[in-house]
């Protein structure tokens, strides 16, 4: 339900969300909460859910691009692999994340066009990281 919200309702808001994630009983459950805000002349507007309860089991990983002047970093999770299981296949524009095992096929476009030979890829915790040379 979306409402014209203050920073006092806001804080109340998320001080019960923490405390029910705290408390919860389903100890196995992975929750993942949204938050959206919108300043406008009219206040904040800030909506709120629990994309864990609305999108069941299946949801797509959590992915950020960053841009600087001459690079472009992609940030996204990938659990339960290692980076030997990993196939990345950079081409100009996209970038396509493989596993061997073919338990995932990902092709991300990308806002600019990079080096496809020049890159690094980290994979730490199931966060995987490449970071490109922009052309």
């Amino acid at each position: 339900m979306d409402k014209k919200w203050t920073m006092t309702d806001l804080l109340v808001e998320l001080s019960k969300m923490f405390r029910n994630m705290i408390t919860s009983t389903d100890k196995g459950k992975t929750n993942i909460y949204g938050l959206s805000m919108d300043v406008t002349s009219d206040g904040v507007e800030i909506r709120f859910s629990d994309l864990g309860e609305k999108m069941g089991f299946e949801r797509e990983p959590l992915l950020e691009i960053f841009e600087s002047k001459d690079r472009l970093s992609i940030v996204t999770e990938i659990s339960g692999f290692e980076e030997e299981d990993l196939k990345i296949k950079p081409t100009e524009s996209s970038i396509k994340i493989e596993t061997k095992d073919g338990r995932l096929s990902e092709t991300i476009d990308l806002p600019c066009e990079i080096d496809p030979n020049m890159g690094n890829v980290t994979l730490i915790n199931g966060v995987l990281e490449i970071t490109c040379k922009k052309t």
